[in-house]
C-alpha cells in the first residue's frame, strides 16, 4: 500500500537543535596531526552553517515534490514519485549513495520535467526505516525492483 508522505519537522525539534548548536563548545585543533577532513576550523564553519540554515524554506522545497511511503520487505521505504510530461519515456529510478540522501537528486528531477522519476530514500536513510537483519546489494536491488514493479506497477524502467 502506498501512503502519501509530507515532511513535517516540528518547531520543538528545530528549537532543540538551535539550542544545542548555540551551546556547542568546540575544541581547538589537536596539537597532534590534524584530521584531513574535519579540522577545527571546518567544524566551526559547519556548526555556524547549521545555526543559520533555513529549515522551513528547505522543508517547503522538499515538500514541493510528491512523496510517498510503502512497506517493502521489512522496511518502510520513502520515495519521491514525480510524473513527467513524456508518457513514452521509461520512468527513471534515481538512487542516492551512502551516506547521502534523496534530496541531493532532486535538482536533476527539476531539470528534466519530461521524465518520470522515482527517487527513494534507501533503507535507514532520511525517511525510510532500516531493514531488519542484514542489508546486501542483492536485497537492496530486489527492494528497489519491487518498488518499481510491484508497488508502482511499471513494467520497465531505467536506473
Amino acid at each position: 500500500m502506498v501512503t502519501r508522505f509530507r515532511i513535517d519537522i516540528g518547531d520543538d525539534i528545530l528549537d532543540d537543535l538551535r539550542t544545542r548548536l548555540a551551546g556547542a563548545r568546540l575544541l581547538p585543533e589537536s596539537p597532534g596531526r590534524p584530521w584531513s577532513a574535519l579540522s577545527a576550523d571546518y567544524l566551526a564553519e559547519l556548526v555556524d552553517d547549521w545555526r543559520r540554515f533555513d529549515w522551513p524554506r528547505r522543508q517547503a522545497w522538499l515538500n514541493s515534490f510528491p512523496q510517498f511511503t510503502a512497506t517493502i520487505d521489512t522496511a518502510s521505504i520513502h520515495f519521491v514519485h514525480r510524473l513527467g510530461s513524456d508518457a513514452d519515456a521509461p520512468p527513471v529510478l534515481l538512487m542516492h549513495g551512502w551516506p547521502h540522501t534523496f534530496a541531493l537528486q532532486l535538482a536533476l528531477v527539476e531539470a528534466a520535467p519530461e521524465l518520470t522519476f522515482v527517487v527513494p530514500s534507501l533503507p535507514g536513510f532520511a525517511f525510510s526505516s532500516p531493514f531488519e537483519g542484514v542489508i546486501s546489494e542483492a536485497r537492496l536491488a530486489e527492494t528497489m525492483h519491487t518498488l518499481m514493479t510491484g508497488v508502482l506497477g511499471y513494467r520497465r524502467y531505467v536506473t
